[in-house]
């Protein structure tokens, strides 16, 4: 009798693990991603059913996990000499679905469908978005910064022109605790040298946001040896200590 009821007990315990996998695969299926890509690297900013999906413009605008299958899609354009582009964009569940912007021949953008591409499962996802990274910095050309042979924490700067850009985001918002939200969003999706990132905290106007950034933005530079640049942004010297003291515990 113990012995039936064991077996009785696995099977119960079998079929819960089968249904919250086929649940967890039909939850996966339920969505969709969405990129938007420009042909001709045109900086832009998407929003849909009014909501910003990013707050800095870029080339290429990825949204993942979308849980409708149309939105009200509006692209605006950095360069303002181009017309913004409303739209109602339609989505596949679980598919990933393309979009391009290409120019007129009157000198204006257009939408395009691109392509769908079947969602795999998670674990497919991770595996294959490992891979492209390695293949990606494999392929990437080595920067050497002229100059410098010191440590490095990230493999390649961003350009003074992109940087710029990202900069002149940060200067135009109006608070503070938006402007390191952003600012951080800028450090996370790229590589900076020390001096940029002390140009990136000097945007800001307290002397505790700038620690804040300072300390996010280490890991993400590449001349870390250079760091002790970022503290020519800092008004007291305590501010100098605190930065330095926290280098210090990382790199034990």
């Amino acid at each position: 009798m113990k012995i039936r009821k064991v077996h009785e007990i696995n099977k119960s315990i079998v079929l819960v693990i089968i249904l919250i996998s086929i649940s967890v695969f039909a939850d996966a299926q339920k969505t969709s991603n969405l990129i938007i890509f420009s042909k001709n690297e045109d900086l832009f900013k998407v929003t849909l059913n009014g909501i910003e999906q990013n707050i800095i413009p870029l080339s290429i605008v990825k949204m993942n996990d979308l849980q409708s299958v149309s939105y009200e899609m509006k692209i605006i354009f950095e360069n303002t000499t181009y017309n913004s582009i409303e739209n109602n964009i339609f989505t596949k569940t679980g598919y990933e679905t393309t979009y391009i912007i290409k120019n007129q021949r009157n000198g204006q953008k257009e939408l395009r469908w691109y392509n769908d591409t079947i969602l795999p499962q998670k674990e497919i996802v991770k595996i294959e978005k490992e891979k492209e990274n390695k293949d990606t910095e494999k392929n990437k050309k080595v920067y050497k910064m002229p100059g410098y042979s010191g440590p490095i924490g990230c493999s390649h700067p961003m350009s003074d022109a992109n940087f710029r850009v990202a900069k002149n985001t940060v200067l135009k918002t109006d608070f503070e605790s938006k402007k390191l939200i952003i600012a951080k969003q800028i450090v996370t999706s790229n590589c900076l040298t020390a001096n940029q990132v002390k140009h990136l905290a000097g945007s800001f106007d307290f002397e505790d946001t700038k620690i804040r950034l300072a300390k996010f933005a280490y890991k993400k530079t590449y001349d870390v040896g250079n760091y002790f640049i970022v503290f020519d942004v800092f008004e007291f010297y305590d501010s100098i200590l605190e930065l330095n003291n926290y280098i210090e515990e990382l790199n034990k």
